[in-house]
């Protein structure tokens, strides 16, 4: 008797524990309590991609309402390396203005068959959608947009690519491969995993001005470029970004440092 009691008091904690894990999620707003029982339980979600519950400018939404509609472009492919086929396409939202605003969502497909919906992430107003993928689980959507001092009955004819990932808990827009110059504050990377004991060596990273962190690896043998930027020193960094997965540390690529120049 005393041994399945125990063995209950066990599940009653892991459960527990699991709510607890889900709920900053929940209410971060990446995830509904909803898609929170379909992580845990394999289960919840929705049965259909399209009305699945998306994070669009931070408030959840479901397609169809509030001024928000599908587009298209659907891609299909695996985001979060679960082996199961998930999709993404764009879709649009008209707040009541004359905008209307052109985002790229994703629904994970749990092992049910049910679809979480991600958060959105905003290509532009009025922008022309070309195509959309999904690459070695990287999210790739191309479209035209106008010149910077162009106006909005322009039609848009400068291409773009924007490139996205999931990092676990939402949709993580980073720049493509290859030469970047980038603007933010130099600072040591945060750890990812942050239970338990930490180790307290300086990562050299740079956090931009949305939020993201990136890895700095100095080109110069002597490591002049990144030595000769203080921390929380606001800098302009120019070199090569390569996208890196699977880091410890909160980046969500590296970039290859040509120069650092303090603004």
């Amino acid at each position: 008797m005393l041994k399945y009691l125990v063995a209950l008091l066990i599940l009653v904690a892991v459960l527990v524990g699991g709510f607890f894990a889900f709920n900053s999620y929940i209410y971060d707003g990446k995830f509904t309590p909803l898609d929170a029982v379909g992580y845990l339980m394999g289960q919840g979600g929705a049965e259909d991609y399209k009305t699945a519950t998306f994070v669009i400018d931070g408030k959840p939404t479901v397609l169809g309402t509030e001024g928000t509609q599908f587009f298209g472009n659907l891609a299909k492919g695996d985001l979060n390396d679960d082996g199961i086929t998930d999709l993404a396409f764009l879709i649009t939202h008209n707040g009541g203005g004359s905008g209307t605003f052109v985002y790229a969502v994703a629904a994970l497909q749990n092992y049910s068959g049910r679809y979480i919906g991600t958060n959105g992430i905003l290509l532009g107003d009025r922008v022309a959608p070309q195509t959309t993928e999904i690459r070695n689980g990287i999210l790739i959507v191309n479209y035209s947009d106008r010149k910077p001092d162009e106006p909005m009955t322009a039609t848009p004819s400068v291409g773009v690519s924007v490139y996205m990932y999931f990092d676990g808990a939402q949709l993580i827009a980073v720049p493509p491969v290859g030469p970047i110059t980038i603007q933010g504050k130099m600072v040591c990377l945060p750890h990812k995993d942050t239970e338990g004991s930490q180790t307290m060596e300086c990562a050299f990273g740079l956090q931009d001005d949305s939020g993201r962190y990136f890895a700095l690896f100095d080109t110069d043998p002597e490591y002049k470029n990144v030595s000769g930027a203080p921390m929380d020193t606001r800098v302009e960094v120019e070199g090569n970004f390569k996208l890196q997965l699977g880091s410890k540390y909160e980046d969500i690529g590296i970039i290859e440092v040509t120069r650092i120049q303090k603004l």
